[in-house]
């Protein structure tokens, strides 16, 4: 991964895939657009100041799972560097959202992908976001 598509967040390294370009940035928010031509995905955002309706802070990924009825297909999944996640979908503007929290040091964010069919291919997204999760490590 190059530099300027490494982020730091929460205590957690977050290296964006090849292919994807950002769009927009600032200290907690930032979105990448997926430029290369050898797949079709989606914008993927990355937020990490996630907050709940009352503009509460998730601590851990159980505080998502009591207030998500609205996400589906949900599991906690543990990457390959133990750092915890709650994966699922919800619907944004009529499309599926693919959604990832992660969990560390006492702060949740959020990353996600519309998964739009007649613009992205799922498949694709899924994989992109997979590997963006799999190789989020903390800080040392």
């Amino acid at each position: 991964m190059t530099p300027d598509r490494t982020r730091s967040l929460i205590g957690l390294r977050v290296s964006i895939p090849d292919g994807f370009t950002c769009t927009y940035s600032d200290s907690r928010y930032s979105v990448w657009k997926y430029t290369a031509k050898d797949r079709q995905a989606g914008s993927l955002i990355l937020d990490a100041e996630i907050v709940d309706e009352n503009t509460n802070r998730y601590n851990t990924v159980e505080d998502v799972l009591a207030v998500c009825d609205w996400m589906t297909d949900m599991e906690v999944y543990v990457n390959p560097h133990g750092v915890r996640m709650l994966r699922g979908f919800t619907q944004y503007s009529g499309s599926p959202e693919r959604r990832y929290y992660i969990e560390h040091n006492g702060n949740v964010m959020l990353m996600c992908m519309i998964e739009d069919p007649r613009y992205v291919r799922p498949d694709d997204c899924e994989a992109l976001l997979q590997q963006t999760a799999d190789g989020m490590t903390p800080l040392r």
